[in-house]
């Protein structure tokens, strides 16, 4: 990614327009641009449309099962159907346990319950986000461009593939939690809690998060402190799930049903069995990245390079996400999901670091980020190729349009 070299939006386009895949590998290349950062949205939109619901196991079913069902409800329905998320009887409205997806299905649906359309907005939003992401990572890039922080900044683009779409909710959520993270850590504006607490209205689970990025905004900023909580989370891991067993009963409508199903003693054990076969084994290659980042930020803060407020601040939040991440470890949304919140707060810090004390050659640590970065990329290449289409890699934009054999790369090459 070299962010010094000339862009050219037109040829750009016109290459997006002859030959999408290329387009967006030129884009990313000069994801600094605005030009380029609108090459990534529009080949979103084109992978949104041609997008793949593997198996019926998919969140995109009930994606389009509950926007189907939205097609067919009027207002006052609609209005009904919010107020069971905050009342005992829910009347089976399982999912209405949030308000932005539920809102966002009416207002789509008064055009039209077209699928591939649902997914187009889908890829839309997903893909500004993410470019939001970028503006704001490189611009502490560009304080010192370095092989280092390069790194990382890939490490990012791998942690939000455009294809988890298929858990669009959760990782509206989560993006929205992280620019709000991002605004918080780095400028300390207090302005920027708004947006994290946002992100609970997507998903409500970010309500835990929430509060703890509240409680670490106001606690004293003090290693021994956060070094000693990681310690305990190692020792105590898994605690999480008993006290939300023990206290769910006091929660409302079907932020109950969802809390006590994530610490439900069937749902962990179908979990577990999970992890054993498939795709699973896979994701737990995680576990090495997670292991990876820790040493690294250990190692750097040992060598006195955390030093400043800043590198303190984003540096103490990333263990302190990984502590709590240890205490739910036996619960899957904490094991895997919000995992990734801690990689992207570490991922934060060493972008940060690496560009503040403008180092140019390649630290030593840089080699253990990029083993970590191959393993996420073959995790997620693995994961993702259910969700791509063959004509995603074909000449000429408007193939995904005209071709009726929707194929997925993993079809293609079984």
């Amino acid at each position: 990614m070299n962010l010094k070299k000339n862009y050219d939006f037109k040829e750009n386009l016109v290459l997006f327009v002859f030959w999408p895949v290329f387009g967006l590998s030129k884009a990313y290349s000069n994801i600094e641009n605005k030009g380029a950062r609108l090459i990534v949205i529009l080949f979103s939109m084109l992978f949104g449309y041609s997008f793949i619901v593997p198996d019926e196991f998919a969140d995109a079913n009930s994606y389009i099962e509950m926007f189907q069902q939205m097609h067919k409800r009027d207002f006052g329905d609609f209005i009904n159907y919010i107020m069971a998320i905050f009342v005992k009887e829910t009347e089976g409205n399982d999912d209405a346990a949030d308000l932005f997806l539920p809102t966002l299905y009416f207002i789509l649906s008064r055009f039209t319950d077209n699928k591939d359309f649902l997914f187009v907005v889908f890829s839309l939003i997903f893909s500004t986000y993410i470019v939001l992401i970028f503006k704001f990572l490189i611009n502490i890039f560009n304080e010192f461009p370095n092989i280092n922080s390069r790194i990382y900044l890939f490490y990012v683009a791998l942690l939000i593939p455009i294809f988890d779409i298929n858990h669009f909710r959760w990782y509206v959520a989560f993006m929205t939690f992280i620019l709000g993270m991002f605004g918080l850590l780095i400028k300390g504006e207090r302005k920027y809690l708004f947006i994290c607490i946002f992100s609970g209205l997507i998903h409500f689970s970010f309500f835990i998060f929430i509060a703890l990025i509240l409680l670490f905004h106001y606690l004293p900023k003090n290693k021994k402190v956060y070094y000693s909580i990681l310690i305990a989370s190692f020792i105590i891991e898994g605690v999480l799930s008993q006290y939300i067993n023990a206290y769910g009963d006091s929660l409302s409508g079907s932020v109950q049903q969802r809390a006590l199903t994530y610490s439900d003693d069937y749902y962990k054990d179908l979990i577990k069995e999970e992890t054993e076969t498939g795709l699973f084994i896979l994701l737990q290659y995680q576990k090495i990245c997670k292991y990876i980042l820790l040493f690294v930020l250990i190692f750097l803060d040992y060598k006195k390079y955390i030093n400043t407020e800043k590198l303190n601040n984003i540096f103490l939040f990333s263990i302190f996400v990984l502590s709590i991440t240890n205490l739910g470890s036996d619960i899957h949304s904490f094991n895997s999901r919000f995992l990734l919140l801690y990689q992207v707060a570490a991922c934060l810090t060493l972008i940060q670091l690496f560009s503040y004390y403008k180092m140019k050659r390649t630290h030593f640590t840089t080699l253990l980020g990029f083993g970590a970065l191959m393993t996420l990329a073959i995790v997620q290449v693995r994961y993702g190729i259910p969700y791509m289409s063959v004509n995603l890699f074909l000449p000429f934009v408007g193939t995904p349009l005209f071709i009726e054999n929707n194929i997925s790369i993993l079809n293609l090459i079984k």
